[in-house]
């Protein structure tokens, strides 16, 4: 610096700093600029920052001049709203200096609000800066939800701010000006005292299962011990186990609550299902020798990683090789996918569902699992259709065999498009067999597993909207001769076909002509069936005669090629020209339908399609103005379990209502007043027409991707909707 000795001489250097000609008689650097500022008052540098000159100065100069400002109330003017931002535009600075202000004028510029906006910071930095305020300001600043939302903090941060409140009192009125999810609800009682937890649970009734494992989880080691020991009628009425609230806690709590459980006396299930649920890290610190013998192989167990599946996620997979009999309780903790296992493991595994049938079961699509019970009941199904194939037949007549007999088991999930839809259980390999319901997908890997199981490949086809199967390599019989190579199967729109012994039309298809079936009555495309891989795909199409010589060949067709359906069409064609009601020409098609299928109202989507296709067709003497086919549940049903129904209206009869006894299997008609009071329809069925009830609209063309299959039949007259 030049000239020091004088410069130390002037009074007035806040002049002396604004006055550039006369500076530079001094100053030679930024250091020497920063030397001078230095000597100055708080309220002279305030000045200074405040001056044209000081503005026009470079951004690092005033970063560091403005650094220098030690007073509170300095600091407060510079960012009172947000003053500082006509001297430099620094977000990280503002923070920093914000930062830097006590408790007390932090809150008091947040309170302000208008220099908070002004100032532009962040939600992310605001929240980070109220978080390190003490509880009593933040519970001050939190009481005013107006104030927050307009300083830029975030619902999602509301809630921890909200925990760091630390009168339970004060924090429970204050959590009611915000509207909070349920969720967050429970995050900030995981943070109240023991006290109020115990008390809010008690009077709480309608907290669900996961909060209140939450809440309890959040107990420390002590409290959570006299907790699970004093209100073991509390756990039951909500059906919550200890197990449940253990496999929450970090290995930290796991270990100190292991040191408690004497104290509990578990019954020995739940204390096996304990032990094994326990992390990694928890059982690699346990003592062996400090828990009873009988469990310590349990510590052997690993919880699998997420490793990019979820479904693994802290389950145990079964060593099939070793002792079975330490997984015994421990279903809820099984995991596994055998589809990949051999023969023989496959029988271990069927012994191991028998000791644990609740244990989990998983398939290549991986969207839902099957248990251990309908993994036994999926296999032992499967093995009956393998016992019933010639082994002298042909891969052809194999497939032809399996898609029949996959359709007589199982119906497309009636429930689809519906608000009790279970998306997993309709997807689920060995649940759909058990259950005898699925969509397409799912329908598609069954009959894609029964196929491998006879040696024959094929890899499942999506279209995007629709599932089906390409089978490879397979000798088709033609008129031109047997053919070797690639050919289509839809086992789902087979279903109404195999269940009514109707001729399949998507059995051995080219692309082409399965493409063709993807076109409604009205022209429009549903492209079921479209993919690129398979446009240019050379595939093999089996003609109808030879189509009807494999089914018969294997005595689903007779030796004519016709088809069981042809018997219930004829019985159908003379009740069109019987001069009887039309209620009892209803009654009698029902009664021949029974008879064709006495499990009808169970596969309520392959019926839907006979009655609309061919069952309830007009005739010379059978007609009416509309009629309607479709479901709806029975009010008092909890499950809102679907059941088929059908309307019509008739000119002689006026309007009529029936539905599908699944008891008794019997077609009753009810009053359309009883009918209304018994019976509603889905909200998602009756949202597609402004909240009309299904049978007070026209049902739209049917969604070829939710359907079963058309029915063909066996004679050669033909109709639009029908080959009879």
């Amino acid at each position: 610096m030049k000239n020091l000795e004088e410069l130390t001489q002037i009074e007035d250097k806040l002049s002396l700093i604004t006055n550039r000609e006369r500076l530079l008689q001094y100053v030679e650097t930024t250091q020497d600029y920063l030397d001078v500022f230095s000597m100055l008052n708080d309220d002279e540098k305030f000045e200074v920052l405040r001056s044209d000159f000081f503005k026009k100065q470079g951004y690092f100069l005033k970063r560091l001049a403005l650094g220098a400002i030690k007073d509170e109330k300095i600091k407060s003017k510079l960012l009172k709203n947000g003053y500082i931002k006509t001297i430099v535009d620094d977000s990280i600075l503002y923070e920093q200096m914000l930062i830097s202000l006590s408790y007390e004028k932090q809150l008091e510029l947040l309170q302000d609000g208008t220099t908070i906006e002004q100032l532009g910071l962040s939600s992310y930095k605001i929240t980070g800066i109220v978080k390190k305020l003490s509880p009593e300001h933040i519970s001050h600043l939190m009481s005013n939800p107006e104030l927050i939302e307009k300083i830029g903090i975030d619902k999602y941060s509301v809630p921890g701010l909200l925990s760091k409140i630390e009168d339970d009192k004060l924090k429970e009125e204050t959590m009611a000006k915000y509207d909070l999810t349920a969720s967050e609800k429970t995050n900030i009682l995981t943070s109240f005292s023991y006290k109020y937890k115990t008390y809010y649970l008690a009077t709480t009734p309608d907290l669900n299962k996961n909060d209140i494992i939450r809440i309890i989880g959040s107990f420390k080691k002590d409290d959570l011990a006299i907790f699970l020991q004093s209100n073991q009628d509390f756990m039951k009425g909500k059906n919550i186990r200890t197990f449940d609230i253990v496999r929450k806690l970090d290995s930290e709590q796991q270990l100190e609550f292991i040191n408690n459980m004497p104290q509990l006396n578990l019954d020995e299930k739940e204390t096996r299902m304990i032990i094994a649920g326990l992390s990694n890290e928890t059982k690699e610190k346990i003592d062996p020798s400090s828990i009873e013998s009988s469990l310590r192989p349990l510590l052997n167990l690993k919880l699998e990683n997420w490793n990019g599946d979820i479904r693994k996620m802290n389950q145990i997979i079964p060593d099939l090789d070793g002792d079975l009999e330490v997984y015994k309780d421990l279903d809820e903790l099984l995991y596994t996918a055998p589809l990949t296992l051999g023969d023989q493991d496959k029988q271990k595994l069927l012994e191991l569902a028998k000791m644990c049938p609740n244990m989990i079961i998983c398939d290549n699509l991986a969207i839902g699992s099957s248990t251990g019970k309908e993994f036994i009941e999926g296999e032992q199904w499967i093995a009956s259709v393998i016992e019933k194939i010639n082994p002298e037949w042909t891969d052809v007549q194999k497939m032809a065999f399996i898609d029949t007999e996959v359709g007589k088991k199982i119906s497309y999930s009636p429930n689809f498009g519906t608000e009790v839809e279970a998306p997993g259980d309709e997807r689920a390999l060995w649940k759909i067999i058990s259950s005898g319901y699925g969509v397409c997908n799912g329908i598609a890997q069954v009959e894609q597993y029964l196929f491998s199981k006879v040696g024959i490949q094929s890899d499942l086809m999506t279209s995007g909207v629709h599932a089906f199967l390409k089978v490879s390599g397979i000798e088709i019989p033609t008129k031109d001769g047997i053919k070797k190579g690639d050919t289509l199967v839809d086992p789902t729109w087979n279903l109404a076909a195999s269940r009514y012994g109707g001729k399949p039309q998507h059995f051995c298809n080219g692309y082409d002509e399965i493409r063709k079936a993807d076109i409604d009555s009205n022209g429009k495309d549903h492209n079921c069936h479209k993919n690129e891989e398979l446009e240019h795909a050379d595939l093999i199409h089996m003609d109808e005669e030879s189509l009807r010589e494999i089914y018969s060949s294997i005595g689903i067709a007779d030796k004519d090629g016709q088809f069981p359906i042809a018997e219930l069409l004829d019985e159908i064609e003379q009740l069109n020209n019987a001069q009887i009601s039309t209620k009892e020409n209803i009654i009698k098609r029902m009664e021949l339908l029974k008879k064709a299928c006495p499990e009808y109202a169970q596969c309520i989507n392959s019926t839907q399609n006979i009655l609309s296709k061919a069952v309830f067709t007009r005739g010379n003497n059978f007609d009416y103005d509309r009629c309607v086919v479709s479901r709806v549940y029975d009010k008092s049903d909890p499950n809102k379990s679907p059941v088929l129904y059908t309307y019509f209206d008739s000119p002689d009869e006026g309007e009529m209502f029936f539905y599908a006894d699944k008891q008794s299997g019997d077609f009753k008609q009810l009053p359309k007043e009883y009918f209304q009071q018994k019976f509603d329809c889905y909200d998602m069925d009756k949202e597609k027409n402004g909240g009309l009830m299904t049978w007070e609209y026209e049902l739209e063309e049917e969604d070829l991707t939710r359907s079963s299959g058309n029915i063909e039949a066996t004679k050669e007259i033909k109709s639009e909707e029908l080959e009879l």
